[in-house]
């Protein structure tokens, strides 16, 4: 009976740990995107982008402004190996209204690329720290690049929309995989 009893009690419990899973906080909630392209028979270019929702980050009033500051990265390395490399971008945003703070459309982008090898499994690890609440978010990828040694290679196609500036690939190009890209805003 209390052999039953702890069987039905352990059962109950660990349905339920289910519903207790933490939900993520907006600064977790930011988008790590990797685009790869061949660009040599032995090698891959990997151009990937952090986007920053406005939403995410959290404003102090400055003025008649409203400004947030934050430290994004971009870091890559090789599977359970040593870093290859990592970039750290440090800004801020200005905006002057509060609904533009708690934008889902508006957001900031950083980017790099870099050329790998395709014989390599590898990390990308994106991070976003909101420098006025300290709070971090941290988002891993992984790639592996080892498809492309396959011979026919299927590549996945790269569909790119207008919009000024550099942005790894031809000039006034951004890369899109559909509902990623959005407006920027001048923050």
């Amino acid at each position: 009976m209390i052999l039953i009893f702890l069987l039905s009690w352990s059962q109950l419990h660990g349905q339920r740990s289910g519903f207790s899973k933490k939900e993520k906080s907006n600064i977790e909630k930011f988008a790590l995107v990797p685009f790869t392209q061949a660009v040599h028979s032995d090698s891959v270019n990997v151009t990937t982008f952090i986007e920053i929702p406005f939403y995410t980050l959290q404003f102090v009033k400055d003025g008649d402004d409203f400004v947030a500051a934050y430290q994004a990265s971009i870091g890559l390395k090789i599977k359970k190996e040593e870093n290859i490399d990592h970039r750290v971008w440090t800004d801020s945003i200005r905006v002057n209204s509060y609904e533009e703070t708690k934008s889902r459309v508006k957001n900031r982008k950083h980017f790099f690329s870099m050329t790998l090898s395709k014989n390599e499994m590898y990390e990308v690890v994106g991070e976003l720290q909101d420098l006025d609440t300290r709070k971090k978010g941290i988002i891993t990828k992984n790639l592996d690049l080892r498809d492309y040694r396959k011979i026919p290679s299927v590549v996945t196609p790269i569909f790119l929309l207008d919009l000024e500036g550099d942005w790894g690939f031809e000039p006034g190009k951004i890369p899109t995989r559909g509902h990623r890209v959005r407006e920027i805003g001048e923050g």
